[in-house]
């Protein structure tokens, strides 16, 4: 029973610890993300190792004060995301109906069909901007029953699960489609202009997650989003950056 719980603890330390080696390869931006659920794994596991308890291994022992670290700093990296965390930013209470903006943004997933459950959604979200990825030439067509709703459109039909679609309620004063790192990948800038007058520049990205099968790293990733930060930090206008990515 020890050499298996040992065997699954040493699994479990590593993948807390090799998350913090700096690289762009796409195993260990994987290892960053599900730490909510490595901390239940590593608590059940420290469970089991309490029930064991003692023994006389030193082996053991270490295992399981790697298991307490590990703990403590999965603790202290999702403590900002819990209710008990300060708030980075306090909910805004509606004030201006003129300065307000709505916005709907998915992941149709490419092969998905249910276009309805989609539509109904966006009917019920009443969204002023809509921003959708993955979309080609059969989603272009279903949501296009929205165009009555959408004066302003900008649509990029693909079949390489990078197609996106950006429709919007307000007037746009500009809307391009840009091609910030591949020519295959493209994004979303716009400025849209609110029934006040006041004006809000939009960015919209489906940036090249770092996954088998696409790119092993997060190099690709990592560039477009700077390039973006770069034109946040030199734009007057508010700005809202629409990201889309699975990690």
């Amino acid at each position: 029973m020890h050499i298996y719980l040992a065997a699954i603890s040493i699994l479990l330390i590593l993948s807390v610890f090799l998350s913090l080696i700096k690289s762009d390869f796409w195993v260990y931006k994987i290892l960053e993300y599900p730490r909510l659920q490595k901390l239940m794994l590593i608590a059940v596991v420290t469970g089991g190792w309490c029930l064991l308890w003692p023994f006389a291994s030193w082996f053991y022992r270490g295992i399981v004060c790697a298991l307490f670290i590990s703990v403590i700093y999965l603790l202290y990296k999702i403590w900002p995301y819990t209710f008990f965390a300060k708030k980075e930013m306090q909910r805004a209470r509606p004030g201006d109906p003129a300065n307000e903006l709505k916005v709907f943004a998915a992941n149709v997933l490419q092969d998905n069909t249910e276009y309805h459950r989609l539509i109904q959604q966006i009917r019920e979200c009443d969204p002023d901007v809509l921003f959708l990825v993955e979309i080609n030439d059969a989603w272009a067509k279903a949501i296009s029953e929205l165009e009555n709703e959408y004066p302003y459109r900008l649509v990029e039909p693909r079949d390489n699960t990078y197609g996106l679609l950006f429709y919007s309620r307000f007037k746009v004063e500009k809307a391009r489609l840009t091609f910030l790192v591949k020519n295959d990948i493209p994004s979303v800038d716009a400025v849209v202009v609110l029934p006040s007058g006041e004006k809000m520049q939009l960015w919209c990205l489906h940036p090249e997650p770092p996954v088998p099968g696409e790119n092993l790293y997060s190099t690709a990733k990592d560039k477009e989003l700077m390039k973006v930060a770069l034109k946040v930090k030199d734009c007057s206008l508010p700005c809202i950056v629409l990201v889309i990515s699975t990690m």
